[in-house]
């Protein structure tokens, strides 16, 4: 179920690319994702993580090049906006 989307715009070089972050609630992992044959070889595999070990596990990633710094901050800025939006709802309810 699509709770929320946040978008990114971003130039760097010869590259415009709008990047995007879902979240959603789990609804039932059924242990089956649909990956590329290419995702495949490449070793990608989802996780299902909560916000504070999703954030966790950016901090603690170790990028391998500059493209993967920038994907590193991207992927930071967005799970923390999320985890402040998330918080400052919460603050409002109540």
């Amino acid at each position: 179920m699509l709770i929320d989307m946040l978008n990114a715009e971003e130039w760097r070089n010869d590259l415009h690319q709008h990047s995007y972050c879902y979240v959603a609630r789990l609804l039932e992992d059924t242990g089956r994702p649909e990956l590329t044959e290419q995702e495949l070889a490449e070793g990608l595999k989802h996780e299902w993580l909560s916000v504070p070990e999703a954030i966790a596990a950016i901090r603690n990633s170790k990028p391998t090049s500059e493209l993967g710094k920038f994907i590193k901050e991207r992927d930071l800025f967005f799970v923390e906006s999320f985890a402040k939006l998330k918080w400052s709802l919460i603050d409002l309810a109540t």
